[in-house]
């Protein structure tokens, strides 16, 4: 029987310059985690441009980053290898954030998660038009009437 082994190296700082380029909202977050909430991926940060910023909070529990948001999440998500995906609101700092987790299997026995965080603020941003009303495929939404969308 042949047997045929894979190895790859990924560095965290290659990691981290993926998803710290992410932003699936103006204001949203992509990180990547161990099953244990470390961080391997850290997100996008005004105040975290360069690796020597970044080395600081590698494969630090994601409950300890110095962000409200990560803290807040890690008590609303399971990274254990027996969950899936998981898709949850909570509030930070008086807000409403959206999150979903979904491993990402490497092999029988190791995965990595991705977390996507979006503060729910910037769903309103993007279903918003400039005149102030809200549109569906079909429908616009103006305080509390509904029109057919032109």
């Amino acid at each position: 029987a042949v047997r045929t082994v894979v190895a790859f190296d990924v560095l965290l700082e290659d990691i981290t310059r993926f998803t710290s380029q992410k932003r699936p909202t103006t204001n949203g977050k992509v990180l990547v985690l161990t099953e244990d909430a470390k961080l391997v991926g850290l997100p996008s940060d005004s105040e975290l441009r360069t690796p020597d910023q970044w080395k600081q909070l590698f494969l630090v529990s994601l409950s300890e980053m110095d962000r409200s948001f990560a803290r807040d999440a890690a008590s609303q998500f399971s990274f254990s290898a027996d969950t899936g995906i998981q898709v949850s609101s909570f509030e930070s700092d008086g807000s409403t954030w959206w999150g979903a987790v979904k491993p990402f299997h490497l092999g029988h026995d190791l995965a990595l998660w991705v977390l996507v965080l979006l503060p729910e603020s910037d769903l309103y941003e993007s279903l918003t038009k400039t005149d102030g009303s809200l549109r569906t495929s079909d429908r616009q939404v103006s305080g509390n009437q509904a029109s057919p969308a032109s």
